[in-house]
């Protein structure tokens, strides 16, 4: 290797093969790649970009979704449309009655007993006249 040692022997700064090539790369990619000295700051540059890029296609998406539209269609005010098409939608009301009938179920004596009470005090004052 007496030839190729000369070619690849440490230098200060790196070897003289090593330096060319990173001169090469970054004349090429503009000083992004070989020093690397751009490469942090276009890095940076290039999140914040991916980041905005993200955010504008969530928001297109949002605006094209359909729950978005019938929003906005509902009023002019996207949460109270959210309001009232929630409120009344037929899910809501079958949601609604189901906890009615949750609720008699466990409490039918509640509602039994004074029902009875009424309709034997009535049933009494009438008998009596």
């Amino acid at each position: 290797m007496g030839f190729l040692s000369g070619l690849f022997k440490r230098k200060e700064g790196g070897t003289f093969f090593g330096n060319l090539i990173r001169g090469a790369a970054s004349n090429a990619t503009g000083g992004l790649l070989g020093q690397g000295k751009d490469l942090a700051k276009w890095q940076s540059g290039q999140e914040q970009s991916d980041y905005e890029e993200a955010l504008a296609k969530n928001q297109q998406l949002i605006l094209q979704s359909q729950g978005y539209n019938d929003g906005v269609a509902l009023s002019n005010d996207p949460a109270n449309a959210l309001k009232e098409f929630t409120q009344n939608s037929s899910e809501a009301q079958k949601f609604q009655n189901g906890q009615v009938t949750a609720w008699l179920k466990r409490n039918w004596l509640m509602v039994t007993i004074p029902l009875v009470s009424v309709v034997t005090v009535v049933i009494v004052l009438f008998k009596r006249k």
